[in-house]
């Protein structure tokens, strides 16, 4: 199976900011599995090889720069950003079609639009989000059942630094506070999930309560989110901050999807506290094994666990354990080659229907 990348552009940010790769996996499907990139021009191919070699990434890889060759040499083609704008010039292509849904809440009538008109045989989504988003059911209509759930994973700098004895005996609450109608977002962009959320005001509301409400929770959680209108925190370093800590507070929010942090807590040895959500058993998460689960929305109930935890420390120790063993399974190598399995899978499906058709005719 020959695997083109349809303009990694996300190479060249990540280049410019490595310890801020939230997606670091595409990176690493790239190094480990793609077989020719996709360019608009010599001088764009430059830029991405420029990108390779700033990200450590010495694999030769061939460029394609016209549709004729993208038939002629591959088989299977990832997006990792979905070209809305560019009319439908990847109709032509008889490959299999997948592109990542990423910033899937902006412009998704538009995006949803464009998918159909080019054929995309899938969307990647940072979870199996035609499930458990409504939102993304709503929007991608036509992708339910054609969804490939895809978790965001961690770099390698998120590790085992701190002993679980030298750790605050607390959880840690961090992360951004973005208002569903973002300011640093084109309202023009962000139009049909401000109308579908219009009843809320943040995009992740436990972390907003929490912040609101910290002096409820001094005896068992440190609520270090940014204050104000200050969106984010660049101030602490994430992996320092999730070694200082025996737990920390994950947030869904609105979309219903496990974010970065998901991965990145437990890979430092800080146990995740979550409502018990489908989104987190999928991956293997596991009440009381492996995470600390509360009922949704229920804060009394968040509470409770915390302090009972705070008073087991055994316990809490165990599910440490636990957890840093399931972290093994979401490193950035590790979730592209979820995606390549996935990909190779959809690919011979996809083949076989042909062969069934031809057979046919």
């Amino acid at each position: 199976m020959k695997v083109v990348v349809y303009k990694p552009d996300f190479l060249i940010w990540e280049s410019l900011s490595p310890t801020h790769r939230f997606h670091g996996y595409m990176s690493a499907f790239v190094e480990l599995y793609a077989d020719y990139i996709f360019a608009p021009g010599i001088r764009q191919a430059y830029r991405y090889q420029k990108a390779l070699a700033k990200l450590g990434i010495r694999k030769k890889l061939k460029y394609i720069y016209r549709m004729e060759a993208l038939n002629a040499r591959t088989d299977v083609l990832v997006g990792f950003a979905i070209p809305y704008q560019e009319g439908e010039f990847l109709k032509a292509y008889r490959g299999l079609k997948v592109f990542h849904t990423t910033d899937y809440y902006m412009h998704p009538r538009e995006t949803q639009t464009y998918l159909s008109s080019v054929d995309a045989d899938a969307v990647i989504g940072h979870c199996q989000m035609d499930a458990h988003c409504a939102f993304f059911r709503q929007m991608y209509p036509e992708f339910i059942g054609k969804t490939i759930s895809l978790p965001f994973g961690y770099a390698e700098r998120f590790t085992v630094t701190k002993d679980f004895d030298d750790r605050i005996n607390k959880a840690v609450g961090l992360g951004s506070i973005n208002p569903v109608r973002d300011p640093m977002v084109s309202d023009s962009d962000t139009k049909d999930f401000v109308a579908y959320f219009k009843g809320e005001a943040y995009q992740h509301p436990l972390r907003y309560y929490l912040r609101e409400n910290r002096a409820c929770y001094t005896d068992c959680i440190d609520a270090l989110f940014p204050g104000g209108t200050q969106q984010k925190d660049f101030s602490y370093d994430a992996v320092q901050m999730l070694n200082s800590y025996r737990m920390f507070i994950n947030d869904e929010g609105l979309s219903n999807f496990p974010p970065a942090r998901t991965f990145e807590g437990i890979a430092c040895g800080c146990v995740m506290v979550a409502s018990d959500n489908p989104i987190y058993t999928d991956l293997g998460f596991i009440p009381g094994v492996n995470y600390i689960a509360f009922s949704k929305g229920d804060y009394e109930d968040l509470g409770r666990k915390l302090r009972y935890y705070i008073a087991h420390p055994e316990e809490l120790r165990a599910i440490q354990e636990a957890s840093v063993k399931l972290a093994e399974h979401f490193t950035h190598q590790e979730v592209a080659r979820m995606l390549y399995q996935k990909l190779e899978s959809l690919a011979t499906e996809k083949s076989a229907r042909r062969r069934d058709e031809h057979e046919q005719w």
